[in-house]
């Protein structure tokens, strides 16, 4: 996307890995940032909520928002690494995905360490969900060094790929009352609390 900067709005990026914040010449590639807004009615950097990558000056991809990362663990996965991680695991796999959401798993007394289960709806399942979910763990080990860094230190376990029947995430909506083309289900969440009630929907199939 490219920023328009002269209508009355000012833009600017707050990093996520810690620092000032800066407008968008200062914007700077594979960097993730908070989007602020000012503007002539009243908003003082605001927080839209929203989570932007730096390609170059002036221009920025939209990379997910900030409450559905996940990162329970110290791990700090973002929305643009799980859709990341998703194309890859489709692609490996020649899969399709109508909806997922990824939640953790907590330890359990005798176990070392918890976890991501993905609850995936597919529209074409892969043959080897071994592999989709071997993909998945590659490509997060590869571009989220905290990740990585839990993953080789036995602190966080491989990812867990659990199926859901057709129609799972439909109902979920309608059942919540958020059925319509202005509510999707979070990629992400940092408790079960949605992830449980998919799989109840999905129970019901």
């Amino acid at each position: 996307m490219d920023l328009l900067c002269h209508h009355g709005v000012v833009l600017e990026f707050l990093p996520e890995d810690g620092g000032e914040a800066v407008g968008p010449e200062g914007i700077t590639d594979g960097r993730l940032y908070r989007v602020l807004i000012t503007t002539p009615g009243g908003l003082v950097r605001y927080q839209l909520g929203d989570l932007v990558l730096g390609v170059e000056p002036g221009r920025i991809r939209f990379a997910g928002r900030v409450k559905t990362r996940i990162s329970v663990f110290g791990e700090h996965v973002e929305g643009v690494h799980l859709d990341g991680a998703l194309s890859a695991a489709c692609a490996a796999t020649r899969s399709a995905v109508s909806h997922y959401h990824v939640a953790p798993v907590l330890p359990v007394p005798g176990t070392a360490c918890g976890g991501h289960e993905w609850l995936v709806e597919f529209s074409r399942a892969p043959r080897d969900l071994r592999l989709f979910a071997e993909t998945i763990d590659h490509h997060l080990r590869v571009n989220v060094i905290d990740y990585d860094a839990h993953r080789a230190g036995s602190q966080l376990a491989a990812p867990r790929i659990s199926s859901m029947p057709d129609g799972t995430f439909y109902r979920f909506l309608a059942g919540t009352g958020r059925l319509g083309g202005q509510h999707k289900v979070p990629q992400a969440w940092n408790d079960r609390s949605i992830a449980d009630v998919l799989i109840r929907h999905g129970e019901r199939n």
